[in-house]
């Protein structure tokens, strides 16, 4: 088993940094913080790595940043004014009387965006949180979008800004157990759920009956009609050839790094002890409109020595 950073150094090197490989590392190793909470989503680790298709290989990472969102922790992962922007969206969250998952931070050189964790016991005290962070426009839409108690509760809050702002504002849902994930998919966008459990079926023989769903809700008007969901019955499937062959299947069908997820894989797998699961989720972005177009971004929770 690998330290955070020895782990970040290999993924940041097959990603083709080379010599910049071992400070980014070392900067990205610094901001992380572990924690107590775990859910299915991580299994408790500090870091997750994720690859997307279509789309080239590329570093994407995501770190655990404590309990609640400290801009300083990050200071030179992000630029300064998104980061400015950032602090000063979530300063007026309150925190959370839970043991969550805290704050996270998703890097790439390009773009960066934080999650936030939404999971109290109850629903109505985590919308109420929300509410304190959002501009009247997000929490009118939120209220439009707002999903039922009894089919879905608040799972976390992504942002992402930019040097001009906080510009994209999304919530996930954890939906019920007993809740049907086509309905609700058919509700949101209309003629997507039969592409995503297309996409979906690389990885798991009976895609849409097993494991935990999230669906996610933008917040933002001009962010596109899409179904965006997340699935975590990748977990269930044994870590062995057959899970490396269908990474590179996914991959291959959408367009993907086919030979990057795969390697990707299998470093964390090679560092792993026999009974964990390195591949858990994946997350599936279909498009409401004549294209039906498919992107799926695969998370790897590597374990790491804390």
């Amino acid at each position: 088993m690998w330290d955070v950073e020895a782990l970040l150094l290999r993924t940041a090197l097959l990603a083709g940094y080379g010599r910049d490989a071992q400070p980014l590392a070392r900067r990205l190793a610094r901001a992380t913080a572990a924690g107590s909470a775990r859910s299915c989503f991580e299994a408790g680790t500090p870091i997750q790595l994720s690859v997307d298709a279509p789309g080239p290989p590329a570093f994407r990472v995501g770190l655990r940043v404590g309990e609640r969102f400290d801009a300083q922790s990050i200071e030179g992962l992000v630029p300064p004014r998104t980061l400015e922007h950032l602090a000063r969206f979530l300063e007026p969250l309150p925190a959370a009387e839970h043991r969550g998952l805290g704050a996270w931070l998703f890097w790439t050189e390009a773009r960066q965006s934080v999650f936030v964790d939404l999971r109290d016991p109850s629903p109505e005290v985590a919308l109420a949180r929300l509410h304190r962070i959002l501009s009247r426009e997000q929490r009118q839409r939120l209220e439009q979008v707002c999903l039922p108690a009894l089919t879905a509760r608040p799972w976390s809050c992504r942002i992402e800004a930019d040097d001009t702002g906080v510009h994209r504002v999304a919530v996930h849902w954890l939906l019920s157990r007993h809740a049907p994930p086509e309905s609700l998919a058919e509700t949101i966008a209309p003629g997507c759920w039969v592409h995503a459990m297309q996409g979906l079926g690389h990885l798991l023989r009976w895609p849409g009956r097993s494991g935990r769903w999230v669906f996610v809700t933008p917040l933002d008007e001009d962010d596109g009609r899409a179904l965006r969901v997340g699935n975590s019955g990748w977990t269930l499937v044994p870590e062995d050839e057959a899970k490396h062959r269908a990474v590179g299947d996914l991959m291959s069908a959408l367009g993907g790094p086919r030979d990057y997820a795969q390697a990707l894989w299998s470093l964390c797998r090679g560092a792993a002890s026999p009974q964990w699961r390195v591949g858990r989720t994946c997350e599936l972005m279909v498009k409401a409109d004549e294209t039906k177009s498919v992107r799926a971004r695969l998370f790897f929770s590597p374990e790491v020595a804390g």
